[in-house]
């Protein structure tokens, strides 16, 4: 599959303008399905999905779906996802949803979501999982606890930085993949902010009981 998001500089005005972008970016791979990443708080394009999706199929004919991660940007994101998921061309044709707030997990499953592509997955994936083990379950208290522990270590770990750096992505080095430094515009972490981070991150992981399972690795190796 390929994906593109909507120009961040010169923003397309229209959601005519937005779909011959797209389509442009589409055509250079006809063969593969490809989707829009609709995240308006990067874009600042915020046009409903629905309208663009069911405007945008007659011109791209490999549009496959929608990456949908502008959630919480306006009052009316969650009803635009779910009239985009109960849309259906007079042909038949269908999109696919997928979502990207890690935090908006359960809310998204209850709506009939089945996709989801999001950073933390990266890191903490067993984590997710479980919330989803635990929803298909029908344990809705489960899921939600989980997804509490799962809101704490983005919010009181990863984001606990000073301004520039990114701590996601460190998350990723703890959790025994070293990907490297950040590139710019992030500024790399000090080995201070290291520092900082994983001990809040083995903090995070006490109060959770390992609720990943490289805790336990993480803590063996600053031990040593």
């Amino acid at each position: 599959a390929s994906p593109a998001r909507a120009t961040s500089f010169f923003n397309p005005a229209t959601i005519e303008a937005l779909t011959f972008l797209m389509k442009a970016v589409a055509e250079g791979a006809p063969n593969l399905p490809f989707y829009y990443y609709h995240i308006p708080s990067m874009t600042g394009v915020e046009f409903g999905m629905y309208d663009f999706m069911t405007f945008a199929g007659e011109h791209i004919p490999n549009l496959a779906g929608v990456k949908y991660t502008g959630l919480y940007d306006s009052e009316s994101s969650f009803p635009d996802l779910l009239r985009l998921m109960a849309y259906k061309s007079e042909t038949g044709r269908t999109y696919e949803i997928l979502t990207g707030r890690d935090e908006m997990l359960v809310q998204c499953l209850v709506s009939g979501v089945k996709g989801f592509v999001g950073s933390q997955y990266n890191f903490a994936g067993e984590l997710y999982n479980n919330i989803i083990m635990e929803y298909n379950k029908g344990n809705i208290d489960n899921a939600r606890q989980l997804t509490l522990q799962a809101d704490l270590l983005l919010t009181d770990v990863s984001q606990n930085m000073t301004a520039g750096r990114n701590g996601v992505k460190y998350m990723m080095v703890e959790a025994g993949v070293d990907v490297g430094d950040s590139r710019l515009p992030f500024l790399k972490l000090n080995q201070e902010e290291k520092t900082m981070e994983q001990q809040n991150t083995l903090k995070w992981c006490d109060q959770t009981n390992d609720a990943l399972s490289w805790c336990k690795n993480l803590r063996q190796r600053l031990m040593k």
